[in-house]
């Protein structure tokens, strides 16, 4: 198996995305080095300072418009209107969907999605949903109803009424009576 092991970070200089091998300089400074060139005995690479928190992996896949996908990447999947960040977890690659309770590899999704955007250069994409609570059950602002859990995060409330936003994920709960739409 051959796959292209890629991280990206953003320059601390001048915030422009640089893609390459991860490094740590001798002064635990995250690095991204872009090119490499050999000397007779020496190698000589070009690297450039980033901030650590902005690291990502690349995933080994691509979006349906053929752009690399990374770790801390927004993607949508248009056919369900669907959007999430793509997250490493338990040894693999997993598209976080924010306003649909499931997690799903990467790999099942791959062909369907299109990046949107960045956890780190567009926030809001990724901003915590409001859920509404209705008796037992709760009403999604997109209309579907399940079970008293967050539709961002999926965290399961066990006493809904102690909590005014989503314990794990801040999502606000808005509560309703029966009969209010």
């Amino acid at each position: 198996m051959n796959r292209e092991i890629l991280f990206r970070g953003k320059q601390i200089d001048n915030g422009k995305w640089v893609e390459g091998v991860f490094g740590i300089s001798n002064k635990n400074q995250a690095t991204i080095i872009t090119s490499f060139q050999e000397y007779a005995a020496r190698v000589q690479f070009t690297s450039h300072k980033v901030d650590h928190a902005t690291v990502g992996q690349f995933t080994g896949l691509h979006d349906k418009n053929g752009k690399r996908v990374f770790e801390g990447d927004i993607v949508k999947m248009a056919k369900h209107n669907y959007s999430g960040v793509i997250t490493f977890k338990l040894g693999t690659f997993y598209i976080k969907w924010s306003n649909v309770v499931s997690a799903g590899k990467i790999s099942f999704w791959w062909n369907s999605i299109e990046i949107i955007g960045n956890i780190h250069d567009n926030p809001e994409l990724d901003k915590p949903k409001e859920c509404v609570v209705l008796g037992s059950k709760v009403k999604f602002t997109n209309g579907k109803v399940g079970y008293p859990h967050c539709s961002n995060c999926s965290f399961h409330h066990n006493d809904l009424n102690k909590f005014n936003s989503c314990p794990n994920c801040e999502a606000r709960i808005k509560r309703i009576k029966r009969g209010d739409k």
